[in-house]
């Protein structure tokens, strides 16, 4: 009996891409269920690629002059300095990563006046800027604000005054409320600052009123010793190339294995003596010679390559329909296409009648309630049955299919993973003749717009790009569950068939 699946150096069966087309589209909601059934199988070739890896310890070294305060210590200054290359320095034993490494290289010190404060060991105070003293911060040249009448210069008091009537009335006392001069500004609306006594200025508290602070390069030695450092730098780098298989792109044949063909490990790897096929030998040394060793070394090198197997396979929809290709590739049996399947929208005489009998069964479960009496079970059956439709109806209406052939592109994986948050009890695939399945379809064309609206907003301001032509192609997950709808006039009942033909 054949094996269902083909082993890494057989060739690939028709059988045996039916049933891996079929796995492929049961993975996902939107994809075309039972899609090796669905399409006609012409040729199956075999074409291979390889991916090339290289890991890479590389090894740089620079040297860099540094200084610190000089307090009177030896001076290692005899003898002639090491190239930094002849300096011993400890290195990592076939252990991929970065580091660094630093190491005084003998023989370079010496002893200069400091650059910083030319050997006076006192420097300009930064704060003061040598003068000082620092403006106050409560007050504005010496003056500040009056707390009493707050700037205005004017207060108020409170007087009484004796008021006489007419005709031997009582006397009476009025309070009257007047505006004097501020006692404590003198009507003036400031007052001299009692931080700064009306100097406007402070002591600075960095430099204590010098003016000077030490210097901190030499730490008020005025001098510094000069010497040079080794600084060693190990780093890591990895490449990878692809050979074959163009019509794949390279980030989906990176997340996929296949069979190893070399694993070599050396200090330097030139030679590839293992790979008896010529044609490979020669893509690898190519790849190995991109390595620049001009300023590094190389400690080691790991390189791999494996084979990925790729079938190629040309298919119809029907028989006669336009030929296409999709890809076979890897021991996982990804499956790519050139292109996404076209969807069929639904006529709009189905929108017609999806409107008028939503607005019957509106008006009759409204009767129903307004009358508070329980609806018709027969209305109940076609509220139901009607939401399928309007579903699908809503759907025609975004015209989703026309738009992303106008871009040129076809739906990502992310309008899949934003229907799944959002409707986190949605089944594993929508059937699109279920009327359970309503709520769904129409969320997810509600997203697959508004993906679509992000898509055309970034490529308004770009040259359009090439229009897909809509193909008879095989159904995806979408199409094979798009349901058409028909009122038949004579039976008064809807029909419903697929757009695809199944």
């Amino acid at each position: 009996m054949e094996s269902i699946y083909p082993d890494q150096d057989d060739s690939l069966s028709q059988a045996q891409a039916i049933k891996i087309l079929n796995d492929w589209g049961s993975k996902s909601f939107f994809r075309a269920r039972k899609l090796g059934n669905s399409i006609h199988i012409e040729a199956i070739e075999s074409t291979p690629c390889f991916t090339f890896r290289a890991k890479t310890q590389y090894e740089h070294r620079s040297v860099k002059t540094l200084i610190k305060p000089y307090y009177g210590e030896k001076l290692d200054n005899q003898g002639t300095p090491p190239d930094m290359w002849d300096i011993t320095v400890d290195k990592p034993s076939y252990h991929f990563g970065n580091y660094v490494s630093d190491v005084i290289i003998p023989h370079t010190d010496k002893v200069s006046t400091c650059q910083t404060c030319g050997g006076n060991c006192k420097v300009s105070c930064w704060s003061c800027r040598g003068s000082g003293e620092n403006c106050c911060s409560s007050c504005s040249g010496g003056r500040q604000l009056c707390v009493s009448c707050t700037g205005s210069g004017l207060t108020s008091r409170t007087v009484y005054e004796t008021v006489y009537g007419y005709d031997n009335e009582p006397p009476r006392q009025e309070m009257k409320v007047e505006n004097i001069s501020c006692y404590s500004c003198n009507g003036l609306g400031t007052t001299s600052c009692f931080t700064c006594n009306g100097s406007g200025r402070l002591q600075c508290s960095s430099c204590g009123g010098y003016g000077e602070v030490n210097c901190e390069t030499c730490q008020a030695e005025g001098r510094v010793k000069e010497y040079e450092m080794l600084h060693v730098l190990f780093e890591y780098q990895d490449h990878s190339q692809i050979i074959g298989a163009i019509e794949i792109p390279n980030n989906k044949l990176s997340n996929v294995t296949g069979e190893k063909v070399l694993n070599k490990r050396d200090y330097r790897i030139t030679t590839v003596h293992e790979l008896s096929d010529k044609k490979l030998a020669k893509h690898a040394l190519e790849f190995l010679s991109q390595f620049d060793t001009s300023n590094a070394l190389i400690l080691y090198q790991n390189f791999e390559i494996d084979e990925i197997p790729v079938f190629k396979v040309s298919y119809k929809k029907h028989s006669n329909s336009k030929t296409k290709f999709l890809w076979i590739y890897g021991d996982e049996h990804e499956v790519y296409f050139d292109g996404e399947w076209s969807i069929t929208p639904n006529t709009k005489k189905v929108g017609f009648v999806a409107i008028a009998v939503a607005a019957f069964s509106v008006i009759g479960i409204g009767g129903a309630y307004f009358f508070n009496k329980q609806p018709d079970p027969s209305y109940s059956s076609l509220a139901t049955e009607e939401s399928l439709v309007l579903a699908n109806a809503f759907c025609d209406n975004l015209q989703l299919q026309e738009r992303r052939l106008a871009l040129g592109i076809n739906y990502s994986d992310s309008v899949d993973s934003r229907f799944r948050q959002q409707y986190s009890d949605a089944p594993s695939s929508l059937d699109k003749t279920n009327e359970a399945h309503a709520p769904y379809l129409r969320g997810w064309c509600h997203i697959a717009d508004a993906w679509l609206t992000e898509q055309e907003k970034q490529v308004s301001s770009k040259a359009p790009k090439k229009k897909l032509e809509p193909s008879d192609e095989s159904p995806t997950g979408v199409c094979s569950m798009i349901v058409q709808e028909k009122l038949n006039k004579k039976t008064g009942e809807i029909e419903r068939t697929t757009p695809c033909g199944q």
